[in-house]
Parts: C-alpha cells; sequence; structure tokens
C-alpha cells in the first residue's frame, strides 16, 4: 500500500510527495481521479 501512495502522485507529475498528499486529502474526488476512476 504505501508504494501505491507514493506512486500515484507521482504519477500526476507530482515532484513531492506531501504535496501530493495533501492534493488527494483536500478532495474526495482526487484520489478516485489518481486512481482512474472517474471521467
Amino acid at each position: 500500500m504505501r508504494s501505491y501512495a507514493i506512486g500515484a502522485p507521482r504519477l500526476l507529475n507530482f515532484t513531492d510527495i506531501a504535496e501530493g498528499t495533501r492534493w488527494a486529502r483536500d478532495d474526495f474526488h482526487n484520489p478516485l481521479i489518481a486512481l482512474g476512476l472517474t471521467k
């Protein structure tokens, strides 16, 4: 799970994992976007 948590923001071109984590935390739809589960 840790690898996925680090890899997902990197796929979205976040170079700072903490920034990517905050982005995912701020809106419920953001993690779904990162996983490709939304249109």
